[in-house]
């Protein structure tokens, strides 16, 4: 075995100690500076960020905003007061003491003016506390709307890279540090005018404690930007750590049945807690680092500034003899002090938010490896027509880790290796076109092309006539529908997942989508009254009895991400919103997972019809799908092993024939989806239709569309049914079982139209 460096001996091979030994040693390097050495790019200075969110603030809520000043300006002035109104409240002691005629009702009034100081004090402060939450309210919301705004119009491609909802989470935190900073500035405007009013004081009193006291609030100020500079990557790495671990422990918890399957639970749970402790304890330690290193620095300050306002107001006292020089001079000194320990604080908590919020906003930009080119052309529901080019891909691979965060914006875009090779292809209006091949080959890849989840490598893809990277998002999410074999459901009723998709949709429709989606079994199934064992009771159901079932079901939450529901019930309500949807191109990936033959034919049919005058693609291994379509595509490799009807092919070629279907499965296919959809005996349906003629009745649009079907399959059953349910009932009126016709009377197809009385 190669002997190992002392390097590689001393790295901890627990991957947390490892961690934490890496981050600790941060505190023996030198501040890191703000800007981005590898771009050269300037980070935003804290004060122009501050600036920028006050801007917002008041554009989000002009009223709250003015409300937080006012009330700000009045807190300040009347907290401003206190050091001179102990001054005057202390003088009058003094003449008490020498036996002034009056200092007592001087006295007096000066305690009370205090006292009324306390109040309004007290009543700003709430107002402008008030304020705050109302402004700090709309301001967030603001915020957080904008960046789901953002969210929402990512690739689909970087939810494969950040969850949505871990980027939400980042949204939060952004929105946290702007209004960190917002509340930060605000509070400066009441500091400032203490501070102010503290420093006037302080110039009539004792210029030289004055400009002390400045000199140490500058040395403080000066220290706490030091402290935020030397603890800068440091506190965004921790940031960045404890967000990776409260991401692996959500992992955990959200994956808990897989928890319990692999009997691991307790150990997990202490797993759990360990990695919760760990960032627990590296980020205490570096507050607690942090917090002594200011302590010695106040300490020393707060000695010295003591000394010297105690000294001061002695040698005033004994030049002026009156004492309530020691409560101006002591009040101006410590509020002086104070207010700028409060700037610099609040600078100090400005910065940490500003980093947060750099950090945290870093990451919710799109990655270079995923940007695409789009444009903002439209293409019509008349030419849906696609067209791939020597089209070939490969996936990029994107750096989210916290170091290449940085690295990634001057670096090329590397790509993993080539998914789809040279692919020539055209899907046409009007058809059904099946893709086949192995897992691992490029269908699903090629099909996301389609939708403009990512840019071709080489090559180019035609919707419409137009280049896909020419055309907008929205025409494309407005002219395509895809369901995944991943469906992603709202926690709400079934209905209103529907209606999602088209809002002022009507029961009938949504009974239509449900049963050409194979849906209306699932419905009736949730709602079927159940024996002991969960299984459903048959029953024997009239019409409104079934559809009242069907509406009832419509209305049950499924859960979160459809978790009420199984799989295959899933796709199906996926397939039901491509149904309402009526988008001129559609594209599905396994559209009959889990049905039934019989399930999967009546789905097909539904899919045929939909296919006369829209663009419909499927990715498929299911031998009927693939028997039933107009068109195949077989895909090896990443490339296209061959194309064309489904009977060609199984002459043709090799995969075709050997794994998915052979020349009698596909009659077999064809029989059985003729029998199912149409019927095998037509005699039932054409003697309900023939009855309704005979009596006279108006036939729907649909039974209408039936009888031309029937009479071009069985023209001489119908004509026989038909002639045996005009004698029934001529026989029942009546009337002579035959009458003569005029040649005028008779229709093309050689029966009596229907008479205007029939009609009404």
């Amino acid at each position: 075995m190669e002997k190992r460096t002392r390097k590689q001996k001393e790295k901890p091979q627990n991957f947390f100690v490892y961690e934490y030994e890496k981050l600790k040693s941060l505190f023996k390097r030198d501040k890191t500076k703000g800007d981005d050495k590898k771009t050269g790019k300037k980070e935003i200075g804290t004060l122009k960020m501050a600036f920028e969110v006050l801007k917002e603030a008041r554009k989000a809520d002009r009223k709250a905003f003015r409300n937080v000043m006012f009330n700000q300006v009045g807190a300040a002035l009347t907290k401003a007061s206190a050091p001179y109104l102990g001054s005057a409240l202390f003088g009058a002691f003094g003449d008490i003491i020498k036996g002034h005629a009056g200092a007592v009702w001087r006295a007096g009034g000066w305690y009370v003016a205090g006292l009324f100081r306390d109040s309004m004090y007290e009543r700003f402060d709430f107002l402008k506390q008030k304020s705050f939450r109302k402004l700090n309210d709309i301001y967030t919301n603001k915020i957080m709307s904008r960046y789901y705004v953002d969210i929402l119009h990512k690739p689909r491609a970087f939810f494969k890279v950040d969850s949505a909802e871990r980027l939400a989470g980042f949204a939060q935190s952004v929105a946290e540090g702007k209004k960190s900073i917002l509340n930060n500035v605000l509070s400066w405007g009441e500091y400032a005018i203490v501070f102010g009013a503290a420093v006037a004081g302080m110039a009539t009193v004792s210029p030289m404690l004055g400009a002390g006291v400045l000199v140490a609030t500058g040395v403080s100020v000066m220290y706490g930007k030091y402290m935020n500079d030397k603890y800068r990557k440091f506190g965004s790495d921790i940031r960045f750590f404890k967000s990776r671990i409260n991401e692996e422990n959500r992992d955990i918890v959200k994956n808990a049945s897989l928890v319990q399957s692999a009997g691991r639970v307790d150990t997990a749970s202490q797993h759990l807690e360990n990695r919760r402790a760990h960032a627990l304890r590296v980020n205490r330690h570096l507050e607690n680092t942090q917090q002594n290193e200011s302590r010695l620095l106040s300490t020393a300050i707060n000695w010295a500034i003591g000394i010297a306002a105690f000294a001061v107001s002695v040698q005033r006292i004994k030049e002026t003899g009156n004492i309530g020089e020691f409560a101006l001079v002591n009040g101006c000194c410590w509020q002086m002090f104070e207010a700028s320990k409060n700037l610099s604080a609040s600078f100090t908590r400005m910065q940490n938010a500003k980093y947060q919020v750099i950090d945290d906003a870093e990451r919710l930009k799109t990655p270079r490896a995923l940007e695409r080119e789009t444009g903002r052309k439209d293409f019509s529901a008349e030419d849906c027509k696609i067209e791939v080019k020597d089209l070939s891909f490969a996936y990029p691979k994107v750096k989210r880790n916290k170091e290449d965060v940085e690295q990634e914006k001057s670096e090329a875009v590397e790509r993993g290796q080539g998914v789809l090779h040279h692919i020539d292809l055209s899907f046409d209006k009007g058809e059904m076109t099946t893709i086949i091949g192995d897992s691992g080959n490029g269908k699903s890849t090629l099909v996301s092309l389609f939708r403009h989840d990512y840019d071709p490598v080489c090559g180019k893809i035609y919707i419409g006539g137009k280049e896909i990277r020419e055309l907008s998002d929205e025409a494309i999410n407005r002219q395509v529908s895809f369901v995944d074999q991943k469906v992603a459901l709202f926690d709400m009723s079934i209905r209103d997942n529907l209606r999602f998709y088209k809002p002022g949709i009507s029961d009938d429709e949504l009974l239509e989508v449900c049963e050409k989606s194979a849906f209306t079994k699932d419905l009736l199934d949730i709602v079927a009254p159940k024996d002991e064992a969960g299984n459903v009771i048959e029953e024997e159901l009239s019409a409104e009895e079934r559809k009242a079932r069907i509406l009832q079901a419509l209305e049950r939450r499924i859960g979160k991400d459809g978790s009420e529901l199984s799989g295959g019930q899933r796709q199906r309500l996926a397939l039901a919103r491509a149904f309402i949807e009526e988008k001129p191109i559609v594209i599905l990936d396994e559209p009959t997972t889990g049905l039934n033959q019989g399930l999967s034919f009546k789905v097909m049919k539904s899919l045929k019809d939909m296919a006369k005058d829209k663009t419909v693609v499927l990715v498929t291994h299911n031998p009927v799908e693939v028997a039933l379509s107009d068109r195949v595509v077989v895909m090896r490799g990443g490339k296209v092993e061959a194309e064309g009807k489904p009977l060609d092919l199984i002459r043709t070629n090799d995969y075709m024939r050997n794994e998915t279907l052979t020349a009698s499965d596909y009659a077999n296919k064809q029989e059985l989806y003729r029998r199912t959809i149409y019927g095998v005996k037509p005699e039932k349906r054409i003697a309900e239709l023939a009855g309704e003629e005979a009596k006279g009745g108006v036939l729907l649009d649909s039974e209408l569309k039936e009888k031309r079907r029937l009479l071009e399959l069985h023209r001489d059953v119908y004509v026989k049914v038909r002639k045996k349910a005009i004698e029934s009932e001529r026989k029942k009126q009546g009337k002579p079982l035959f009458e003569k016709k005029t040649q005028k009377e008779k229709s093309k197809d050689g029966f009596s139209p229907k008479t205007d009385e029939g009609r009404s």
